[in-house]
């Protein structure tokens, strides 16, 4: 099983990502659970703090209690009061999905479906595969953007993951792909030099922007030999 990994990014990543549009950028807190941090201070802003914390919190958990989807979260509220009765809510059975359900969108939200095409050349050679995958961003993919293009190209691993080639050939996309539609694409990939077990690691790259997979979106790795 994969370690979790947790994104952090700097004010120009963002620029980056949202290229076009116009950003207001504000300092603020994360975690608000961990604010002040030593339970034995006892300052004027405290108390506040704290309550502000649940106050969220708590709206956020009754909006989901009325489509009967709280407890699901990773975080728990619980608010403690001497001499108050306990009040807890029993989980109800986990839906397999939600109807009209949503999530929060990324700019290079995709979803890697297929991969078919060979897993195995000689050296310095081209190979040809179709990659299916599903644009899950908030807007259209497409490669006639004479300035910035959606691309699909792709890095060589080697066995334990470490980078051996970055940035390789693209490969633009067959049309406009819209919010939730797929799309074949046909990869041109050219093998590495060198003998031995690799891995092609697919990625797609918005020209002069970003990675995908820097933006979150994992590559899709497919095991390849160079014989």
């Amino acid at each position: 099983m994969e370690e979790p990994v947790e994104y952090r990014y700097a004010v120009e990543d963002f620029e980056r990502f949202f290229h076009g549009y116009g950003l207001e950028v504000r300092g603020t807190v994360a975690g608000l659970e961990r604010y002040p941090p030593s339970p034995e201070l006892d300052t004027p802003s405290r108390d506040r703090f704290g309550r502000l914390a649940y106050d969220l919190y708590a709206e956020a958990d009754d909006l989901l209690r009325e489509r009967d989807l709280d407890l699901y979260a990773k975080h728990r509220v619980i608010y403690a009061e001497r001499g108050r009765e306990v009040s807890r809510r029993v989980a109800p059975t986990r839906p397999d999905s939600v109807e009209g359900s949503s999530r929060v969108r990324g700019a290079y939200d995709v979803r890697y479906l297929r991969y078919a095409g060979p897993r195995e050349g000689p050296p310095e050679t081209e190979v040809l595969a179709d990659v299916t995958l599903r644009n899950e961003s908030w807007r259209p993919l497409t490669s006639a953007d004479p300035e910035r293009p959606d691309l699909l190209s792709y890095h060589w691993l080697d066995r334990d993951g470490a980078m051996v080639e970055l940035d390789g050939r693209r490969s633009p996309l067959p049309r406009v792909v819209s919010t939730g539609e797929q799309v074949t694409v046909a990869l041109k990939a050219r093998t590495p030099g060198r003998r031995g077990r690799y891995v092609l690691a697919v990625d797609l790259v918005r020209e002069g922007t970003a990675w995908y997979s820097d933006g979150g979106s994992p590559c899709l790795r497919v095991p390849f030999r160079v014989r």
